[in-house]
């Protein structure tokens, strides 16, 4: 008897709990997406500013940070709007500017691309300065975007 109640209570409940999951799909996809981006900026500056050596992976970190920057957008699609139930760094304001928001996206994609062809020629001193359009294009998006974190 109380294996059915509490059986028939977890179905009654599932309806509610059915939209958070699907949900939370996207946006831990989404959220998984930039957390890559985070990491490769990261070695990238590591590597560039920090004096970790490393150099021989500078290029798997440009390559890397550049095929992500080509997913941005698709991780931000409609679905991965959060919700009281979800919550994230992404402001509202994504999907109501969102070609504000793609042409931001796209930003990123051209200054990554660019950067990855300079970080190929091996000229320590151009990466170094061709970064800056990366972060650029970063904070670009993050000033406007993304809340700060609490």
């Amino acid at each position: 008897m109380k294996t059915t109640i509490i059986f028939c209570l977890s179905m009654a409940l599932l309806p509610l709990s059915a939209g958070t999951f699907a949900q939370e799909g996207p946006i831990k996809y989404r959220k998984g997406v930039m957390k890559a981006v985070g990491g490769h900026a990261t070695g990238i500056a590591q590597i560039t500013h920090g004096g970790v050596g490393h150099s021989a992976h500078l290029a798997t970190h440009t390559d890397g940070l550049q095929a992500l920057s080509k997913m941005i957008v698709t991780a931000f699609k409609e679905d991965a709007k959060p919700t009281e139930d979800v919550t994230t760094q992404a402001k509202p304001d994504i999907w109501q500017n969102w070609s504000d928001f793609e042409a931001k996206a796209e930003d990123l994609v051209q200054a990554t691309a660019a950067y990855a062809a300079t970080a190929r020629t091996g000229d320590k001193d151009m990466t170094v300065a061709k970064l800056e359009g990366v972060w650029d294009a970063c904070k670009g998006c993050h000033k406007k975007y993304r809340k700060k974190k609490d």
